[in-house]
């Protein structure tokens, strides 16, 4: 699933490809994804609009737009991508699973692709009627390391890779970079809150703003992760901090987590 490195390359992607150009059509395939609106109601605003700004909040893009005032908001799902052309579709993916295609008058195309029917499109006035923004905690890469602090102290008998995931705690870590935080900071997912002592709980902040800056910078999904990542080994799933460990995979707050139990305690 797009995490919040990866729905960061997608709003500099929008920011460079989409900004300030007039919508002329919209184009949905399947309306189940459409959350509050239908394919009509999209196009009756959308047509004659453009994109204004955009910012994200947690695993969510939002999409200022210049007229109405209004905001289309993105939620990719497990297997969401867009994709600009300046012209028709020429992927498989843009071809056979673009749920949403946006026209411009140059002719140009920004295709939202989502195999799974797992993503969403929200067209609303304020940020918050979408209920699942509505309920986030504060964005992993916005929270001080005393507030992060107070957030493991609050949630004491939780499991340290479920407290990470729960967007209700903290905004834009997903199963994946929960994964890789865990791995970089050396902590077994099993682990309670409680059992975690104050060095590591600081240790776990800052090595989660270095990992989300570095994905950032590396410019992830389109670049690799760099060799030393556990998420450059998901294939050969070998720890990257020694060959000789094989990486082991466990279903862990109802997620399959990955880690190594050698270096991981």
């Amino acid at each position: 699933m797009p995490e919040l490195p990866d729905v960061t390359y997608f709003k500099h992607y929008i920011d460079r490809v989409a900004l300030h150009k007039k919508i002329s059509a919209v184009q949905c395939d399947d309306e189940r994804v459409l959350k509050n609106t239908n394919c009509q109601g999209l196009n009756r605003i959308l047509k004659g609009e453009k994109f204004a700004g955009t910012k994200r909040r947690g695993k969510f893009l939002i999409i200022n737009l210049a007229n109405s005032g209004k905001m289309l908001i993105l939620h990719f799902g497990m297997t969401g991508n867009i994709s600009y052309r300046e012209s028709e579709a020429k992927t498989e993916d843009e071809k056979k699973y673009s749920q949403l295609t946006i026209e411009f008058h140059n002719g140009s195309r920004l295709f939202w692709i989502n195999k799974r029917l797992l993503g969403s499109v929200h067209l609303v006035d304020k940020v918050d009627e979408v209920a699942t923004i509505k309920e986030m905690g504060p964005d992993a890469l916005e929270l001080s390391e005393n507030l992060f602090l107070k957030l493991l102290s609050k949630h004491e008998r939780k499991n340290i890779k479920a407290f990470l995931m729960d967007q209700s705690n903290i905004a834009g870590l997903g199963n994946e970079y929960s994964n890789e935080l865990l791995f970089q900071a050396d902590i077994d997912p099993h682990r309670k809150i409680k059992g975690l002592g104050n060095p590591e709980r600081k240790n776990i902040y800052k090595v989660m703003r270095d990992m989300l800056e570095k994905a950032i910078e590396i410019g992830v999904p389109v670049n690799p992760f760099p060799d030393d990542w556990l998420l450059a080994h998901m294939d050969d799933m070998t720890c990257p901090k020694d060959v000789k460990h094989n990486l082991k995979k466990e279903r862990i707050a109802g997620r399959t987590a990955v880690y190594c139990p050698v270096h991981q305690v």
